[in-house]
């Protein structure tokens, strides 16, 4: 461009109008080009899509909303890692988030006993709550004292039955909560390539633990297969594993009950009947009934905390980290872990 104006003021006097006319011509191009392109570096910014506002009432369910909706989710747990969903009583600012989400996945059967109004209070202000237990064939709870009949441990059924909410420990109905919950997503925006792909890679995941922990407790016999809990949380894991429970310290699916006298003699007798080398708690609860049990029944009984309901901690980061620390740790306590 430069060399063509410089021919051009060598040109004869007589052409110097139609040179100028062209190196105006030249700039104003030149300049247009420059503002132009500096305007469209200017007016394209990044358009941020926000994510879609979902609130979990436990841990393990947050783990699974997240997993299934990626980074089209922002997931918020209201019980935190380690903390006894029975027990648990929601914040304002965490009720505040509940009226704020786009969804709310919950687990359902009165786990989460204590945050039953809150829930119900979102839900009539038009918030999707969605519960995942009733949705899986609950198991009902063979453990449940007569006494206790009637509270607030757990929802019955038609039957007048209680009915488990601890489904998660067993992980084929994992895989099927996978599939409801990617169906819930879709729903609200996520897409549904995404979470149908994230949901089967989640259940293949859970598969694969089902199988792990299927060889922990392999070498352990039929008639060994018993269960002393301290509360009644590991019926889906024991019907899914092939163990049965002859006995819970606290009666019912909730832990907040007390044994009685009668109780705790009852169930030291259970343990010297059937010969048992351990009875079973969980890190979220106090150990000392279980504790008090095992001294009743005047042998050496090991007590074992299994992470029943403390997804997050100790190094329990996925769903397969804790199916298998709990078949690890069953597996430990009855002295039949294969080497």
């Amino acid at each position: 461009m430069l060399g063509m104006i410089l021919k051009t003021l060598r040109r004869p006097f007589s052409s110097l109008r139609f040179g100028a006319f062209f190196i105006a011509l030249a700039l104003i191009g030149l300049t247009a080009c420059s503002s132009g392109s500096n305007a469209e570096s200017q007016s394209s910014p990044t358009t941020t899509i926000p994510k879609i506002k979902v609130v979990a009432t436990t841990a393990i369910l947050g783990d699974l909303a997240q997993k299934i909706g990626g980074d089209q989710v922002d997931v918020s747990v209201l019980i935190p890692a380690g903390a006894d969903p029975h027990e648990f009583e929601a914040s304002a600012s965490q009720v505040a988030k509940l009226r704020d989400a786009q969804l709310v996945i919950a687990n359902g059967l009165d786990l989460e006993e204590r945050l039953t109004s809150v829930l119900d209070q979102a839900a009539s202000s038009g918030v999707k709550v969605f519960s995942v237990a009733p949705l899986v064939d609950p198991i009902v709870i063979t453990n449940q004292d007569e006494s206790d009949h009637g509270h607030d441990h757990g929802s019955e059924n038609e039957k007048g039955e209680t009915l488990d909410p601890h489904f998660w420990l067993d992980p084929t109905r994992m895989a099927q909560a996978a599939s409801l919950v990617a169906d819930q997503l879709i729903a609200i925006g996520v897409p549904a390539t995404v979470a149908e792909a994230n949901a089967a890679t989640y259940a293949n995941d859970a598969k694969a633990a089902e199988a792990q922990a299927n060889t922990i407790l392999q070498s352990i016999p039929p008639a060994s297969r018993k269960l002393i809990t301290n509360h009644d949380a590991l019926g889906y894991f024991a019907q899914r594993f092939g163990f049965t429970v002859i006995g819970t310290v606290i009666p019912g699916g909730s832990t907040l009950a007390e044994p009685s006298a009668a109780d705790v003699r009852e169930l030291a007798e259970l343990i010297r009947t059937n010969n048992l080398p351990a009875i079973f708690s969980e890190s979220t609860t106090s150990p000392q009934f279980v504790e008090t049990i095992a001294r009743e029944a005047g042998r050496s009984v090991k007590v074992v905390t299994l992470p029943i309901e403390s997804f997050g901690n100790d190094g329990i980061t996925t769903y397969s980290d804790l199916i298998i620390a709990i078949a690890n740790g069953i597996a430990n306590g009855l002295g039949s872990r294969p080497s």
